[in-house]
């Protein structure tokens, strides 16, 4: 009988190192139920606490997963936080799930290659704090991404251990774009003098060349005299369209428009 069992378990599983690994099987058989789900739906999954309900969760163009915590501690884990933020924020908001192991879907009769969740790993809430978090993306991205919903959800299995979750809301939207204030070299050194901009496109942050980024701007300059000149417009319309007000004649006037008005044969009113 043990026998029998340890050669499912070989069958189920193979052994790198003395570590279990999940087979290629397991794997494909995620693969084939990865599926996607709306953010009121991840939602309701964080609040049940029930995180194995997240397994073959694709990513898109509003939920994005992590698998460990940001290390805060380092610029270049700053900046991605902030890149990360910035991206839904320009975009259509979203949520980031810290404490999810994904994996890439591939396959013949996939177009493209999408990642999934392939294990959840919730960990100690003490290893990171909200407020820095929150510090952290005030003073990197311009402007300041409003109603941030930033919070730890319990496992119902074991309430020592939770997930981290970012909520950028859609409202965001309102007050695009968002910049992020400062670069981080390869060297680690971070440049306050250079800006990032971010937008997140289906599962992916794409980079945005400097070309777009002119456009970008070259599309702002004129908006902004499209709408200086249609104020001008409003402004000359209210003018033609003001209603005239019936002004009295003073007596001098009066008498003198009586007077002409005599030498012609009749009267003023």
């Amino acid at each position: 009988l043990f026998l029998s069992k340890l050669e499912t378990a070989r069958h189920n599983y193979g052994t790198t190192g003395g570590v279990l690994r999940m087979s290629q099987a397991r794997v494909e058989s995620h693969r084939r139920m990865s599926k996607s789900i709306t953010i009121e739906e991840a939602v309701q999954i964080l609040q049940s606490g029930i995180f194995d309900d997240f397994l073959g969760v694709v990513e898109d163009h509003q939920i994005e997963f992590k698998g460990s915590p940001y290390r805060l501690d380092h610029d270049k884990e700053k900046h991605e936080l902030a890149k990360d933020v910035s991206a839904l924020a320009n975009a259509q908001g979203g949520i980031i799930l810290v404490g999810f192991a994904t994996t890439i879907s591939t396959g013949e009769e996939l177009v493209t290659s999408r990642e999934y969740v392939e294990s959840a790993r919730p960990f100690d809430p003490a290893l990171i704090s909200i407020d820095q978090y929150r510090k952290i993306l005030q003073d990197w991205i311009y402007p300041s991404v409003g109603s941030l919903d930033i919070r730890i959800y319990h496992s119902f299995s074991d309430r020592e251990k939770g997930v981290l979750a970012i909520l950028v809301p859609p409202s965001a939207i309102e007050q695009k774009p968002y910049i992020v204030t400062r670069t981080v070299e390869p060297s680690g050194k971070v440049r306050g003098t250079l800006i990032g901009f971010y937008e997140r496109v289906q599962e992916r942050i794409p980079p945005t060349s400097a070309e777009a980024l002119r456009d970008y701007l070259k599309d702002g300059q004129r908006f902004v005299e499209i709408m200086r000149r249609l104020d001008t417009i409003e402004a000359f319309l209210g003018r033609e369209s003001a209603p005239v007000v019936p002004i009295s004649p003073s007596p001098i006037v009066l008498d003198q428009i009586n007077r002409v008005a005599n030498a012609f044969g009749s009267s003023a009113p």
